[in-house]
């Protein structure tokens, strides 16, 4: 059986919310083809990025497990809908594993 406690005990909010930002910034500096994908005129720039959660992963098919999910809503400043969704998976000792951004 997993022990999730030790992996809880080492999730600090603060730090894994503030890397999951940092990921974000470095995904989209200078990605023209990335920002693109926002449509209707949305840049980088008029993105709100709201903390949504951070998930222990305990079984998944693709990720190895157990993970440390850190998810971020894309927001832009017009409107309070989310138009996408930012993810960062990190192993059991909090180091990068993988990322997905998905934009609605």
């Amino acid at each position: 059986m997993i022990n999730t406690d030790s992996i809880k005990r080492q999730i600090d909010e603060d730090y894994c919310f503030g890397l999951a930002f940092d990921h974000f910034k470095m995904i989209i500096d200078n990605n023209i083809e990335l920002e693109a994908e926002l449509g209707s005129g949305v840049t980088f720039k008029d993105l709100i990025l709201k903390k949504k959660s951070i998930s222990i992963l305990l079984q998944h098919r693709a990720i190895p497990t157990p993970s440390v999910e850190i998810c971020l809503d894309l927001l832009s400043q017009t409107s309070t809908i989310p138009i996408g969704t930012y993810r960062l998976i990190l192993d059991n000792e909090l180091t990068y594993m993988d990322e997905f951004l998905v934009i609605d």
